[in-house]
C-alpha cells in the first residue's frame, strides 16, 4: 500500500497516476483508488463532514485490504486529514508506505 495525501490540488493524484503507470508497464498487478473517482462511484452518499469523511477512507481501506489479501498492490490518493485515518491504514497494512505531498496553500 502506498498512500498520497496532502491538501486538495497539491498533485496527489497526479504523482499516483505516474507511480501506478510504472508499475502496470513492469506488469505488477496493482490498483490504484483515487480519492475523487472513489467518492463518485462507491461513496456517493458521502460529504465532507468529519463523519462523512472518517467514513470514506474506512469504506476504502476495506476494499483496499479485499485487494491486498488477493495479491494486488495498491496505490491510494485521498487527502486523509486526520491523524486518525491514517492510523487506521498504518494499522492496516503490513507493507505501508504513506507520502505527505507538501505543497502550499498557495499552490493548491
Amino acid at each position: 500500500m502506498i498512500w498520497f495525501t496532502g491538501l486538495s490540488g497539491s498533485g496527489k493524484s497526479t504523482l499516483a497516476k505516474k507511480v501506478f503507470q510504472n508499475f502496470k508497464k513492469h506488469k505488477l498487478p496493482i490498483e490504484w483508488l483515487d480519492g475523487d473517482d472513489f467518492r463518485k462511484k462507491f461513496n456517493f452518499d458521502l460529504g465532507f463532514s468529519p463523519q462523512d469523511r472518517i467514513d470514506n477512507i474506512q469504506r476504502t481501506v476495506y476494499v483496499a485490504k479485499m485487494l491486498v489479501k488477493n495479491g494486488v498492490s495498491v496505490i491510494g490518493s485521498f487527502i486523509t486529514p486526520y491523524e486518525e485515518q491514517r492510523k487506521l491504514l498504518r494499522k492496516s497494512f503490513k507493507n505501508y508506505i504513506e507520502v505527505f505531498v507538501d505543497a502550499p496553500l498557495i499552490v493548491c
